[in-house]
Formats: structure tokens, sequence, C-alpha cells
């Protein structure tokens, strides 16, 4: 599919079990048809790191190309300045 066809998404990932202060898993930063797409390509790239996901559509190109497809802690998403 052309890329043009394809939407950036902001997939958090928790899990609400786990202790507080360790629910957040991490984030990925996909692009895919719509949101289902989306997550089933982040099984396919292997970085879905499982609990419940809360995805959003982006603004294309907001994101660097670099930081698609992989799987990102809270301290990197502030380092790349995408969180305060």
């Amino acid at each position: 599919m052309p890329k043009t066809f394809l939407k950036q998404f902001w997939m958090s990932f928790c899990d609400p079990e786990a202790p507080k202060g360790n629910q957040f898993l991490g984030v990925i930063i996909v692009e895919g048809v719509d949101l289902r797409d989306a997550i089933f390509r982040t099984h396919a790239l292997n970085i879905n790191p499982g609990g419940e996901i809360e995805g959003i559509e982006l603004e294309k190109d907001v994101i660097k190309p670099e930081h698609i497809d992989q799987l990102y802690t809270k301290k990197q998403l502030i380092e790349f300045g995408y969180l305060n």
C-alpha cells in the first residue's frame, strides 16, 4: 500500500493489573490504514508489549521517521520532545 494512504498513530500501552507506578508499558508510534491496522502492525513487528491500548491518530509528519515502529519509555519520549 502506498505510504500516502497510511496514517500515524500514537499508541499508549498499560497494564491496569500492575502495581501503581508500574502500569505504563510504553508508547509505540506506528503507521497504518486505521487504528486496527496499526495495532496489527505492532504485533507483526513484535513490538507490542501487551496490556490495554489507547490510540490516537496524529497529524501527518509530526513524528520523525526514525521514531516510527519502536516501543518507547516515557523518558525517551521526553528526550525526543514529544512529552513535557
